[in-house]
């Protein structure tokens, strides 16, 4: 009897089950979110301190690259293949002389993150906001050091050393 009323006190709806799994998932993003912001802050004061900055017009901006989950981006490789067959059985005064094998590389975001990557972004973007950081997900290929806009699709591409990482940059009044 006493094991029968501890049972049913301790019933619970599948709505309050769902948002009590919502509502961690969430304080989960925001935690992430506030561990990125101090490692934004950490490597911006680290740059601040190492003379790592620009100014122009009197305006001083500290930047830094920082690296998120890699858990988010997923990258395909592309071609132009089946374009390639088609126009192959076209008949050949039709066909495009132009048409070359190509490959691409898609950074894009992981399609069963996208919630929770956008989420997560939204979050961290706020919490710099307030902090008056600007920040920008960006594709770092470390290999020639250079950064590209997230997502993108880049035309013959060869770089292995590809990470999802945030552009963060402040002005010093």
């Amino acid at each position: 009897m006493n094991f029968q009323d501890e049972l049913r006190r301790s019933i619970r709806t599948p709505e309050e089950v769902n948002m009590e799994t919502v509502e961690k998932e969430n304080e989960a993003r925001m935690t992430a979110a506030k561990q990125t912001l101090a490692d934004i802050k950490k490597a911006l004061m680290s740059n601040a301190q190492n003379a790592k900055y620009s100014t122009q017009n009197g305006v001083t901006t500290v930047s830094c690259l920082c690296r998120i989950s890699q858990r988010y981006l997923r990258r395909r490789t592309m071609n132009n293949s089946e374009q390639l067959k088609q126009n192959q059985q076209k008949f050949f005064l039709l066909r495009d002389p132009n048409l070359v094998y190509c490959t691409w590389d898609c950074f894009e975001v992981e399609p069963k993150l996208s919630n929770e990557y956008y989420q997560y972004i939204e979050m961290l973007k706020q919490l710099a906001a307030q902090e008056n950081i600007t920040v920008e997900v960006v594709i770092h290929d470390a290999t020639d050091n250079k950064e590209y806009p997230f997502p993108i699709k880049l035309k013959r591409f060869y770089s292995v050393h590809c990470y999802l990482c945030v552009r963060a940059s402040t002005i010093i009044s």
